[in-house]
């Protein structure tokens, strides 16, 4: 680990994120013990550790080595709690980072900070980070660290339904306006390239909103056959 120091890599080479560890961090040698952080906003927990070759440690000159990861995580359940969380949340979301609105956001000027695109993308991050992601990975902590099997129920309400229809109207128009904007003050060769810009855009958006819509089906789904399941047979 301490050879790493040399490779003036962006991230740490330990990376400890877990909610109860500040207790102990005294038992980490003093070099290490900034390495350890918060849990993420979603409420995932891990330990990282990171490699590079001793081959790349040679050659560093001619080019960036790369990283291998170990993940530590509480057990099985965690495991797929965070497969199942990144396949049906994080994989959408993320989406929301790649947008080429981004680079404009900042330099847009709004009535209110209501109106910013910026505001219903949070709310839409925020209801499936405390709706599935946190109680997702608190459920099978619980499960595999702790040994209690109790859950908490994770589905979507008709409000939850409104709210997103609701953000994702908002925010598709937010961008319409951002662009329209943008395009006012652009000669006939820049209208075009924002054009194409806001097609990618909006063909993003509407990919995002029908992955987590099936997302939000699927729980509600699963929701719905537990608590059948959890109801007693009549004879």
């Amino acid at each position: 680990l301490e050879q790493f120091g040399q490779l003036n890599k962006k991230v740490p080479d330990l990376d400890i994120r877990l909610e109860d560890v500040k207790d102990k961090i005294f038992l980490l040698p003093e070099k290490y013990q900034y390495c350890v952080g918060s849990p993420q906003k979603s409420g995932y927990e891990d330990i990282q550790i990171r490699f590079v070759r001793k081959a790349d440690l040679k050659n560093k000159q001619n080019k960036s080595p790369e990283l291998h990861e170990l993940i530590i995580l509480f057990g099985e359940n965690y495991s797929q709690a965070k497969h199942r969380e990144a396949e049906r949340v994080y994989s959408y979301l993320r989406g929301f980072g790649e947008l080429n609105a981004n680079k404009y956001f900042d330099n847009q000027k709004y009535n209110s900070i209501t109106n910013s695109p910026k505001t219903y993308i949070g709310k839409i991050e925020t209801l499936f980070r405390s709706e599935v992601s946190t109680k997702e990975f608190s459920n099978a902590k619980t499960f595999d660290y702790e040994g209690i099997h109790d859950e908490i129920p994770i589905n979507f309400t008709k409000l939850d339904e409104e709210e997103f229809k609701s953000s994702f109207d908002k925010l598709t128009l937010g961008l319409q306006v951002m662009y329209e904007k943008l395009k006012y003050r652009a000669n006939t060769k820049g209208k075009m390239a924002i054009q194409k810009r806001e097609d990618a855009d909006i063909q993003a958006l509407a990919e995002i909103r029908n992955g987590l819509k099936e997302t939000m089906k699927t729980y509600q789904k699963e929701a719905a056959e537990k608590e059948k399941a959890l109801k007693p047979h009549k004879n």
